[in-house]
């Protein structure tokens, strides 16, 4: 059976960041029930909820974004007109993918689109 993905997501009580995964050996049936899940955080203001329910993901993509960052830094380096037309085009293609990446979770974190 495959591992489980671990996802936080806001708790029953106001204030609180719940995950499907627990954390610890020892933990009550009742605070899960309580809470809507395993406890990650609470008495966290509203306005910082949704940035760190979506810090799991945004470290993910971050990274993600590090090798073709570090790329791009060898590239600049090496001068671009180094590279063939089709190398350009794989590049630009990833440079794409990842701008719209980083989009998307930037918006998650900031409220937008639930």
């Amino acid at each position: 059976m495959g591992e489980i993905k671990e996802q936080w997501s806001k708790g029953k009580d106001a204030g609180t960041i719940v995950s499907n995964v627990s954390h610890y050996k020892h933990e009550m049936p009742d605070k899960v029930e309580y809470y809507g899940g395993h406890l990650i955080a609470e008495s966290i203001p509203a306005r910082y909820v949704s940035l760190i329910i979506r810090s799991p993901s945004m470290l993910a993509l971050l990274e993600k974004a590090l090798p073709i960052i570090q790329v791009e830094a060898n590239v600049r380096d090496n001068a671009l007109s180094h590279k063939g037309a089709n190398d350009q085009n794989i590049y630009w293609s990833e440079m794409r993918e990842l701008a719209n990446e980083i989009s998307t979770e930037i918006d998650r974190a900031r409220g937008k689109g639930e």
